[in-house]
């Protein structure tokens, strides 16, 4: 499981992941849906297959966050995103 802790997106992602997969898909995620404000991290997890789950999570009060968003993903091995359920929509 990988885990981006901080406002970056894009490039910027890409930089923090010793596995350039799952960075694109943080970046190709936070591309397609903006950043959310108060982002804490975005959690990937591989499953199988070239299918992740894409968790981000949120600063919910002092000392606590909330998941904001969650997809199922579906990638190919470079980390470009094929699919997602829910489709991501811009929404920040």
């Amino acid at each position: 499981m990988s885990t981006l802790s901080s406002d970056a997106t894009g490039e910027e992602a890409t930089k923090l992941f010793d596995r350039p997969p799952e960075a694109k898909i943080v970046g190709e995620v936070l591309s397609r849906l903006g950043t959310p404000a108060g982002l804490h991290e975005v959690k990937v997890r591989s499953l199988f297959g070239g299918k992740y789950r894409v968790n981000i999570y949120v600063r919910a009060g002092v000392g606590t966050f909330r998941v904001d968003h969650s997809f199922f993903v579906e990638a190919d091995a470079s980390g470009k995103l094929l699919d997602a359920s829910p489709a991501i929509t811009r929404t920040y």
